[in-house]
């Protein structure tokens, strides 16, 4: 990604993370999935505080699995189920950069 993309990026993520913090409070959910939400903070577009946060003030009865690759102890201890993800064969090691509408 270029700087614009990333900055386009972040803009997007920082306006999904606050849709997962919404959903996080709503009376209709139970269950939220957040698929690669430790490589946003991995990656500086969440800090570790602010999803630490969220998760601290989540309703009671929301069940929360986050996956990425890199996992945080404040994490780990705050959320319901977190899920690591090793890749095993990457075309990222071959030096394919990351792709619109794939990867971001």
């Amino acid at each position: 990604m270029n700087e614009k993309e990333r900055a386009k990026f972040k803009e997007e993520t920082r306006d999904g993370f606050q849709a997962f913090c919404n959903y996080l409070n709503d009376e209709k959910v139970d269950l939220l999935l957040a698929d690669e939400m430790l490589g946003v903070v991995e990656n500086g577009f969440v800090s570790e505080d602010e999803l630490v946060n969220a998760l601290k003030n989540k309703k009671p009865n929301v069940e929360v699995a986050l996956s990425g690759r890199k996992t945080f102890p404040s994490l780990i201890e705050v959320a319901n189920l977190v899920s690591t993800i090793d890749a095993t064969k990457h075309y990222f090691d071959e030096g394919v950069p990351a792709r619109e509408g794939i990867e971001y």
